[in-house]
């Protein structure tokens, strides 16, 4: 088969209006983000993460979870400390917490799934906000996987949720 000039250049062409889309998707991302997170309050998120409880005294719902989250509350650090990092074995699981600052979830490198220690394999992916929102109250990765039954199933008012975001981006600093 015999490539001409022409079609080098239609193919040249191409491929760069495809790298021209996919860079213009990935800025369009990169817009919605800030205007995700307008409006959002650090001291609301800091108050969910820390206690389960929004800054008007408003309890976090919990549809799912251990039985202790129940007895005793709790938000985010019980399981994932306090900066976000994870690597804790929540009282009474049998699966270690992972990372769950911002760059851990929207970066390339979250990871879910059984314990390495007992042969299983953990897999990684990255989240988009309404993934995460799924996850935190449906239980479901964006790979379709379930949580951990010790992952509590929240469900958030979207101011709620937007400020627990904005608290995440803050524990990576």
């Amino acid at each position: 088969m015999k490539i001409t000039r022409n079609a080098l250049f239609f193919s040249a062409v191409l491929l760069g209006l495809t790298v021209v889309a996919i860079g213009h998707t990935e800025q369009k991302e990169q817009k919605q983000q800030p205007n995700f997170l307008n409006g959002a309050s650090l001291q609301n998120g800091e108050k969910i993460y820390m206690t389960g409880y929004n800054t008007q005294g408003r309890k976090i719902p919990v549809k799912w979870g251990p039985h202790w989250l129940y007895m005793h509350g709790g938000g985010c650090l019980a399981c994932h400390g306090e900066k976000g990092k994870g690597g804790k074995y929540p009282h009474m699981c049998s699966v270690k917490s992972p990372a769950i600052t911002y760059k851990s979830l929207f970066g390339s490198g979250h990871t879910h799934g059984s314990d390495t220690e007992k042969g299983h394999k953990e897999e990684e992916h990255e989240y988009t906000f309404n993934g995460l929102r799924k996850t935190l109250e449906q239980g479901i990765e964006p790979d379709g996987e379930l949580l951990n039954p010790c992952m509590p199933r929240w469900k958030f008012e979207d101011q709620d949720f937007r400020d627990l975001v904005a608290y995440l981006m803050f524990l990576d600093q």
